[in-house]
């Protein structure tokens, strides 16, 4: 059986060959194998602090997302990733054991939210950084 983030590795291989670009604004997503547990997020820290997501002084947090499944197809529509490609994010949710909003105050409150989302993915105790984002 195929662990989660040789799927989400697959899934981001794709979007990569198929990236969207509209008026000179790329929209793009990575994905990053996160060592670490609920209770010490700190690697998830220094995760999002070198994809330059947020700032050091920021406290990252976690929300379980209330309807994963929406939420994950809500993301992929914002960041226009096309209908297959959402089918393999939606799949992926699907078997999961735990899927997150990732959140943060300071730096990521004010300006990552503009253009960046953030999702945590675990299956069997394997954490699965989803960073969606755009650039101009």
């Amino acid at each position: 059986m195929e662990d989660i983030y040789s799927k989400i590795k697959a899934i981001e291989d794709a979007v990569k060959e198929n990236e969207y670009t509209e008026d000179q604004v790329g929209f793009y997503f990575a994905s990053r194998k996160v060592e670490m547990t609920l209770e010490d997020t700190a690697n998830l820290k220094k995760a999002l602090l070198e994809e330059k997501v947020i700032g050091e002084e920021d406290k990252v947090f976690l929300e379980m997302a209330e309807e994963p499944c929406s939420d994950i197809k809500a993301v992929c529509n914002d960041y226009r990733i096309r209908p297959d490609l959402a089918d393999s994010f939606l799949s992926a949710v699907e078997e999961a054991d735990e899927y997150y909003k990732v959140n943060a105050d300071g730096f990521y409150a004010r300006s990552g939210y503009l253009w960046s989302d953030c999702r945590l993915i675990c299956k069997d105790g394997e954490y699965v950084l989803l960073d969606f984002y755009i650039c101009d």
